[in-house]
């Protein structure tokens, strides 16, 4: 029974750290790269494709033609 309880609250760590991380990426930092930095973007169809690193992140925003 420990080692489902250990299994459980594991998984619950995993799931809260998992959400503050992505949250903080849109609450204490920047949503967007700042201009001039090193970010690429791309078009693919009606969409676009924002990709940059933040820290030891990897982040990937896509964005329609209204930017949202």
């Amino acid at each position: 029974m420990a080692e489902g309880l250990s299994q459980v609250y594991t998984g619950m760590e995993q799931m809260t750290t998992g959400f503050f991380q992505t949250w903080s990426v849109f609450t204490i930092s920047r949503a967007l790269p700042e201009a001039g930095g090193d970010y690429q973007l791309e078009k693919t169809g009606t969409d676009y494709r924002l990709s940059y690193k933040d820290g030891t992140a990897d982040i990937v925003t896509l964005l329609d033609r209204t930017l949202s």
